[in-house]
């Protein structure tokens, strides 16, 4: 056979079969047919000839076909290698080379896809940058190349989870969308890609304008492909998906339905290689799950019965069993099953549950298996990984597996340290690990409460909130250092894995008791494993420096001051909130049992109901007073001798205001205001690590003052201007330099480094979907100061003492997700590196005692007290007056207005008569809102 019988052959076989995006896939037939004669052109063809690279391309495109058709990875990998050999003896300036990138780069992206092989996708990134860097604007395949562009980034987000990726691949797949012509056979799919490029980017912002975007794109897209196009069932399966997230938005158990039909369509329409068929059954699961969770949590009556969860969980195992280990569906599937499980827990009845029954066993038993198959699958992502532990932490495995559980958690958010990942990327990650650090606290407070003779360690409950803290603002471990970094990297990992495989044992070897209730068989197996699980952690190099945790003798000391108080609540599988009590002779743990978890977290999400009265009253019963009791602040300090209490809230705890608890419907002195100066802190051995640097100086060298009355976008400040006039006039009475400058964000940056006050009189933005945007707005709107930015400027090592925000929405935290770790301006300034940081204040007291650490909470507690008091006198004012009229009115005969209540024995001796209804939520007290952050 000559090369020109080759050539014709070459033209009749191969160019007349090549498969075009709109016709059916080839039968695995033809494509071995293919195959046979490129194998054979390969060998006749000379490999100097001209022709022999394409040979060599048509053969890798055939048996890149066959992967498609079988799955079978050695398919791609040999696929990759033809085209390889091929690159390497052509000259990158002839005209296929870019034909060779682009397909070289697209089997890549597939043996990603099969294998969850990072490496393969990073190389059809560098394949594919290649193609784009060599070929003109005009180019046929500059268009293709660029979209798939697109998709690459938006594999790597899902896969690494950097925002920019992200950003760029929504920009190229909307310029795609914009240039292509209305018959362009190619938009069904470029709507289709942009659907999921939107659905993913919807997972990070939680914005509903992107998720109705992509479903409205992937609507578009199953109107215009044909009913018998081979990618009908990618879109039903991706409306499945997109159906299901609207359904958690809204809550709508209807969308839950319309999701679980098209995975079932999606199903109905598929044909293809055992592999994919699994992707399918994935979604359908994922489905069913939704539906179930929504009934059990709206309880619903009509709940699907047990049996057909049964059927759903065998058609998820029957799919675990044909992935192989490393595919990229299965550790999801074993998430996926593990709430499959859960839901049947939640249907298994009351009594059978109590009494310990053989179904409730079993569904533990599996579930937490479940859980810790994904754990141990092969490249299961860190974020898989994170969910599986929390839900054992939510199973009924013994107390001591479920604590070691959560110190696996915690070593698994270091794996998203690093440069790869920007501080938004961190945070977000921080807010989607929700409830690991409180969760795991709470567990260790269980575990260690039955064993009576001794309490947890601070740094041991600590390790959570320290990790996430670490994480949420962006440090890195020391670079300086590599052959230590390596060295603790290469120690982190073989952790995680025995740790990963004594799980493993335990719970599916049968030791695991997955016992209800605490027993003294769980205690006597549990001595020393969990100290032994967290002093490993703790020996880990990088981990040192990462949790930076402090010994007990320098913890009771920081307590000097005055007690420090952690809450730890756990909302999801602990009853009751933990207390720690730290003081300079002792620590105290008790549980506060009858604080109920669900009425915390509604009282979280109820926006501005938790500055009313009726919050206030049910936070000081429920939290505070048996707090102050245990404290021994029962009375009001005498000699103006006030107690100083730090308080440390976790979890969704951190949103309350604990400094304003009390009972105000009545006169005494049952508030914390009226008996102890209040402080918070994030977390103890931040606090430990601030006091034992030892006293401030008491006078500063410089004082930055920043004056917003006139803000773009935002209404007038009248009086910042006055406000910052007259500090600089106090603080000029203590021989301190002050400096007032405009809201230029440059002026600003470059002074902070070297002020020890910083006063900020405007507005502040909290961004309830990304924390690091949270910012202080200054004169140009498009510019503000953001937190992402100041924690860029790196001034943890100055002496910075007093931040002081006066400003709008500078402490909220709304967003659930975020509940659990809050980040927003107080915080950040503080981890930024000041001591202290404070929402009000009256400087005359600092101009009285001086620049001192007690000099600012006094301050702050002193002038938040006199504002309370003259508001309490107003608002009592009030009362009577509109009592009163509402009294004439009714002898009047002008109004129905009940008079019961009205002086019977009930009212007697009280000092203040409140208002008939709680003072408005929409505009609280002023003086909630005063609160000091800070040692």
């Amino acid at each position: 056979m000559d090369t020109d019988f080759v050539a014709v052959f070459r033209i009749d076989q191969l160019v007349k079969n090549y498969p075009d995006r709109s016709s059916e896939r080839q039968s695995i037939e033809d494509i071995e047919k293919c195959i046979q004669i490129c194998r054979a052109a390969c060998q006749l063809v000379p490999q100097d000839d001209p022709d022999y690279p394409d040979w060599l391309y048509w053969l890798s495109f055939y048996i890149s076909e066959r992967f498609e058709s079988t799955g079978e990875i050695s398919h791609a990998q040999e696929a990759v290698q033809e085209v390889r050999h091929a690159l390497s003896i052509t000259d990158q300036g002839h005209a296929d080379y870019p034909k060779y990138l682009e397909h070289i780069s697209h089997v890549l992206s597939r043996l990603y896809h099969e294998a969850n092989d990072t490496n393969s996708l990073d190389e059809a990134i560098q394949f594919n940058e290649q193609v784009i860097s060599i070929i003109s604007e005009g180019h046929w395949l500059r268009q293709d190349a660029l979209f798939d562009r697109s998709l690459l980034l938006s594999h790597r987000y899902r896969s690494k989870g950097t925002v920019a990726d992200l950003n760029e691949s929504i920009s190229l797949g909307e310029q795609t969308l914009r240039e292509a012509s209305n018959d362009d056979a190619t938009v069904p799919y470029v709507l289709l890609s942009m659907a999921e490029i939107l659905h993913t980017k919807y997972g990070r912002t939680n914005s509903s304008l992107d998720l109705e975007k992509a479903i409205e794109f992937a609507k578009k897209a199953n109107e215009e492909l044909r009913s018998d196009d081979p990618d009908k069932k990618i879109c039903f399966k991706l409306l499945s998906k997109l159906l299901l997230s609207q359904s958690r938005l809204s809550g709508s158990y209807e969308s839950a339905e319309q999701a679980v039909k098209y995975a079932e369509q999606a199903v109905e329409h598929f044909e293809g290689n055992a592999i994919d068929e699994c992707r399918y059954a994935f979604c359908y699961v994922t489905a069913m799950l939704e539906k179930y969770k929504m009934q059990i949590h709206d309880r619903m009556k009509d709940k699907s019965p047990v049996d057909e969860i049964d059927e759903i969980i065998e058609i998820g195992l029957i799919a675990t069993a044909i992935l192989p280990d490393g595919h990229p569906t299965k550790s999801p599937l074993w998430l996926a099953l593990g709430g499959l499980y859960d839901c049947k827990l939640a249907r298994v009845a009351d009594v059978d549950r109590l009494h310990g029954g053989q179904a409730f066993q079993e569904a533990c038993a599996l579930s937490s298996q479940s859980y810790v198959r994904c754990l141990t699958t092969p490249r299961a992502k860190p974020m898989e990984r994170i969910q599986a532990v929390m839900g054992l932490l939510n199973t009924g495995l013994a107390i001591d597996s479920r604590v070691t559980a959560g110190m696996l958690g915690i070593l698994l958010i270091e794996e998203f340290q690093g440069e790869n990942f920007s501080l938004e990327d961190k945070q977000y990650w921080a807010s989607e690990v929700l409830g690991l650090a409180t969760d795991t606290a709470a567990a260790m407070m269980t575990y260690e409460r039955v064993r009576t003779q001794k309490y947890p360690e601070v740094s041991h409950l600590e390790m959570g909130w320290l990790a996430l803290a670490t994480l949420s603002r962006g440090r890195d471990v020391d670079e300086s250092n590599s052959e230590l970094g390596k060295t603790s990297s290469n120690a982190h990992i073989k952790l995680i894995d025995q740790i990963c495989h004594g799980l493993e044992l335990a719970i599916t070897s049968g030791a695991e008791p997955h016992a209800i209730q605490i027993t003294e068989e769980d205690i006597h197996r549990g001595e020393g494993i969990i100290d032994d699980v967290v002093n490993d952690i703790l020996g880990l190099a990088e981990l040192d420096y990462f949790l930076s945790v402090h010994p007990r003798s320098d913890i009771l000391e920081a307590a000097r001051s005055g007690p420090i108080v952690v809450l730890n609540l756990s909302v999801k599988s602990y009853e009751g909130c933990d207390i720690f009590i730290i003081t300079q002779s002792h620590l105290k743990v008790f549980n506060l049992e009858k604080v109920d978890k669900d009425e915390i977290r509604d009282w979280a999400l109820s926006g501005d109901k938790i500055w009313s009265q009726q919050y206030l009253t049910w936070l000081w019963d429920t939290t505070i007073n048996p707090i102050m009791d245990a404290l021994g602040f029962t009375q009001p300090p005498d000699n103006d001798d006030w107690p100083h209490v730090t308080w440390i809230p976790t979890g969704v705890m951190s949103k309350f205001p604990f400094h304003a608890s009390g009972r105000y419907e009545c006169g005494g002195h049952d508030t914390v205001m009226d008996r102890v100066v209040s402080s918070y802190g994030t977390t103890v051995q931040t606090l430990v690590a601030s006091r034992l640097q030892g006293p401030v100086v008491s006078t500063p060298v410089e004082t930055l003052l920043v004056a917003m009355s006139n803000t773009p976008g935002h209404s007038t400040l009248p009086h910042a201007a006055n406000e910052v006039c007259e500090i600089e006039k106090i603080i000029k009475c203590t021989s301190v330099n002050a400096a007032q400058v405009r809201g230029n964000k440059e002026d600003i940056k470059s002074r902070l480094s070297n002020c020890n006050i910083f006063h900020f009189a405007g507005h502040g933005y909290t961004d309830y979907v990304d924390p690091s945007k949270s910012h202080l707005c200054l004169e140009d709107r498009s510019s503000p100061l953001s937190v992402a930015e100041l924690f860029d400027l790196n001034l943890a090592q100055g002496a910075h003492f007093l931040a002081y925000l006066s400003a709008c929405g500078t402490g909220r935290v709304r967003e659930e997700k975020f509940l659990d770790e809050s980040i927003h301006l107080i915080s950040a300034f503080q981890v930024l590196g000041f001591r202290h940081v404070i929402a009000r204040l009256t400087y005359q007291v600092i101009r009285d005692e001086s620049m001192t650490d007690k000099s600012i909470s006094r301050g702050l507690h002193k002038a938040t007290k006199r504002v309370r008091d003259e508001w309490l006198a107003e608002y009592a004012r009030r009362s009577l007056d509109i009592r009163a009229e509402k009294i004439l009115s009714a002898e009047e005969g002008t109004s129905n207005f009940n008079l019961q209540g009205i002086g019977d024995d009930s009212r007697e001796g009280r000092d203040i008569l409140p208002l008939e209804d709680d003072w408005s939520e929409s505009s609280p007290p002023p003086w909630i809102a005063y609160v000091h952050y800070g040692v």
